[in-house]
């Protein structure tokens, strides 16, 4: 039976690591690898760090099993500030802060219990350094940007401004985004060779409504 919970995927040469949580970890430790050996991994610098030592350099390990799902996010918190992964001296991930479970979709009741698990949670002086650590607020900077937000009261914004502030917000720049553009490719691909959509959504471990969309040009029909 699949279990739940926190791995790493460490590099034996250079001692860097990544951390993150799944709900299905062998599952996850195979996408990993299958996105990283295909060269669309979403996150560049483990990429890097891939195409550079070779699959040979890397192993996988799990942390801890949880077995309540909804502690997930939060245990995962824990072994982002214990092992401060985030620092790009030290590990490859690209926030200081857990997120989310690709593949997984909370209900509202465990949304707010995980809110709630983390609510109050004391960070510690090296999470706080880091997502504070590029964010410079004077006081000349406040009031210039208190100026500005007058000044765009009430202007109405132009057709070509609504498209482009639109566009932005499509396909993988949108944070919601389960998938990145290469990865949809990937999907297009395989479905065009014949794949069933079951067994692409096991995969990439999201749902088969969404690959069903994908296929029906009903969602990232902009990437071809």
């Amino acid at each position: 039976m699949e279990k739940s919970g926190i791995y790493q995927i460490l590099n034996t040469k250079s001692g860097k690591l990544y951390i993150g949580s799944a709900v299905y970890l062998t599952r996850r430790f195979t996408e990993h690898k299958r996105q990283l050996n295909k060269q669309i991994h979403n996150n560049k610098f483990l990429q890097a760090a891939w195409n550079k030592y070779g699959a040979a350099a890397f192993g996988f390990q799990i942390l801890e099993y949880v077995s309540d799902i909804d502690l997930l996010i939060e245990r995962e918190q824990f072994w982002l500030d214990k092992t401060n992964c985030f620092q790009k001296n030290i590990g490859y991930n690209l926030s200081p802060t857990a997120k989310s479970i690709l593949g997984y979709r909370f209900s509202d009741e465990q949304k707010a219990k995980v809110s709630a698990g983390l609510k109050g949670r004391k960070k510690s002086a090296e999470h706080r350094a880091n997502i504070w650590k590029n964010r410079k607020v004077t006081p000349e900077f406040s009031a210039r940007m208190s100026e500005n937000g007058e000044k765009l009261k009430g202007r109405k914004q132009s057709e070509e401004h609504r498209k482009n502030k639109a566009l932005a917000q499509t396909g993988e720049k949108n944070h919601q985004a389960k998938l990145t553009d290469n990865q949809v490719r990937e999907i297009k691909r395989r479905l065009q060779n014949g794949e069933t959509g079951r067994k692409i959504a096991t995969d990439f471990n999201v749902r088969e409504s969404l690959v069903s969309r994908i296929k029906n040009g009903k969602r990232r029909a902009s990437v071809q």
